[in-house]
């Protein structure tokens, strides 16, 4: 296992433990369990349950004025009370879940584990799978042997990647309108769609990435679409050559997330409170002395233009100038958070192992 994935389990680790001890406990009340068959993750709909909401959080996102959360065994709830009271939507997997996107306040995609990708035309009330498992593979290989990538060690490796039952997890997605997005994944793994999500093109021979790094997180502002990965790379989408191009951060860890804020304007943050700041679209990159030293996870902008980030210690960053100066705000209570959305006003909601949590700001 490399170091950055990793990093990754260890970031996920928390929420799972939650998880497993949940169901250790409900197993233990009601006994000892009939057998029953194996049925894959990807292929069993998520059970509603009264505690959803206290579930493991990883993904937040607003689909107009409501807000929409994601996380483990499948759980997606939905809020139009500034994440007051949730409901469960209908998911028809059971997969962790841990990337969200609404471009549209109707029309929402969520990705994770297994290689799934769902969609959502209500709101994020009710999804559809798009993809799971081996689909997105099985699809780069055959468009791969049909156009032979300028990589010749791209196709071989994605061959092998088709026998392994397991498929890779999507770890984020970005739309910036209803039919067009990407979603992004480990070893490099990339894909876009022109017709909301019915075709997934491969995107890996598009890149700067010759080291097949992971890539975490993938946000933009209309054509202003960024991707951060391992070893401190960010790529920015050149619209003209339509390929993603590597800067290089002065930082050479993992960054785990991003914020596009004002025109120039860019956020990237990752482990042991990585914090760098771009004001020319990603060209260049400064870090910045950050009020932590946990890693950071998550970001967001309330409604008055306050930038907030959240990090794995529960403390809350905010910055009234952009994201030039950072300052520190502990959570009550305290916990790690995993994700974050605007809620209204100077209001956040926070998503984490204890589940969903409204939080004022000072």
């Amino acid at each position: 296992m490399s170091a950055p994935l990793s990093a990754l389990r260890a970031f996920l680790k928390p929420a799972l433990a939650v998880a497993g001890c949940c169901a250790a406990l409900v197993a233990s009340e009601a006994g000892p369990a009939t057998p029953q068959p194996f049925v894959d993750s990807i292929d069993l709909p998520a059970q509603a349950s009264p505690l959803a909401a206290r579930s493991p959080v990883m993904a937040l996102a607003r689909a107009g004025q409501r807000l929409v959360a994601a996380g483990v065994r499948g759980h997606i709830l939905w809020s139009d009370d500034g994440g007051q009271r949730w409901q469960q939507a209908r998911v028809p997997v059971s997969t962790d879940l841990v990337g969200l996107s609404f471009p549209t306040p109707t029309h929402g995609w969520a990705v994770g584990h297994g290689g799934v990708v769902l969609h959502s035309h209500d709101g994020g009330q009710t999804w559809q799978r798009q993809l799971a498992g081996l689909d997105a593979v099985r699809a780069a290989v055959k468009a791969y042997e049909a156009q032979p990538p300028k990589d010749p060690q791209l196709l071989p490796a994605l061959t092998a990647q088709a026998q392994d039952p397991r498929g890779e997890p999507f770890l984020d997605v970005h739309f910036w309108n209803e039919r067009s997005g990407f979603i992004v994944g480990t070893f490099g793994s990339i894909f876009r769609t022109d017709d909301g999500g019915r075709h997934w093109v491969p995107w890996m021979d598009r890149v700067d990435n010759p080291g097949a790094l992971n890539f975490f997180a993938i946000r933009g502002r209309g054509e202003r679409v960024f991707i951060t990965g391992e070893q401190g790379k960010v790529w920015r989408l050149d619209p003209q050559a339509q390929r993603f191009v590597a800067f290089a951060t002065p930082y050479s860890g993992t960054l785990f997330g991003l914020h596009v804020g004002s025109p120039g304007v860019v956020i990237a943050f990752g482990m042991r409170g990585a914090l760098l700041r771009s004001s020319d679209d990603g060209t260049t990159w400064t870090q910045l002395p950050a009020p932590t030293a946990a890693g950071l996870t998550a970001a967001t902008e309330t409604a008055g233009g306050r930038l907030v980030l959240a990090d794995q210690a529960g403390n809350l960053l905010t910055s009234l100038d952009g994201g030039a100066t950072f300052q520190r705000t502990a959570t009550q209570p305290p916990a790690p958070i995993f994700a974050l959305a605007g809620a209204g006003g100077s209001a956040v909601v926070l998503g984490g192992p204890i589940g969903l949590l409204p939080q004022a700001l000072p």
